[in-house]
């Protein structure tokens, strides 16, 4: 513990499942989840790497919540506790896809004008796209 810092608080924690068409995706919420025009830092939105990894190597960020910041994981579409699909073709997997899973979780989460993204490895790509689009 930093000199003169407080012990952390442990932050309250949510998940659920956001659909996407005939889909779902799984998500959780640690801290308080803002939505416009609420004071305080935007939530962050953590993109994991893969395809074929899930949000479990990024839990240590979660720690942002006892600075206020709300930190939202997710399991991309065929990972994790998301939808599996392991019967489709390689056609179906395409970056648009996740793309537009993403707008979709940030709506059901009701956050789409007010967040940050950070993705790491396959999740830089994914946040790179989201961006331009």
């Amino acid at each position: 513990m930093a000199a003169g810092r407080l012990p952390a608080v442990p932050a309250s924690r949510s998940e659920g499942r956001a659909p996407f068409g005939e889909f779902e995706t799984w998500y959780q919420v640690v801290g308080e989840l803002r939505t416009a025009p609420q004071p305080g830092p935007a939530p962050l939105i953590r993109l994991h790497g893969g395809p074929g990894a899930t949000h479990d190597y990024l839990s240590p960020l979660a720690e942002l919540a006892t600075d206020g910041w709300a930190v939202v994981f997710y399991d991309q579409l065929s990972n994790g506790n998301s939808t599996h699909l392991p019967s489709r073709g390689a056609v179906f997997w395409t970056m648009q896809l996740f793309v537009d899973e993403l707008a979709s979780l940030l709506r059901h989460l009701g956050i789409a004008g007010r967040y940050h993204l950070l993705g790491q490895s396959w999740g830089g790509f994914l946040a790179q796209e989201h961006a331009l689009t």
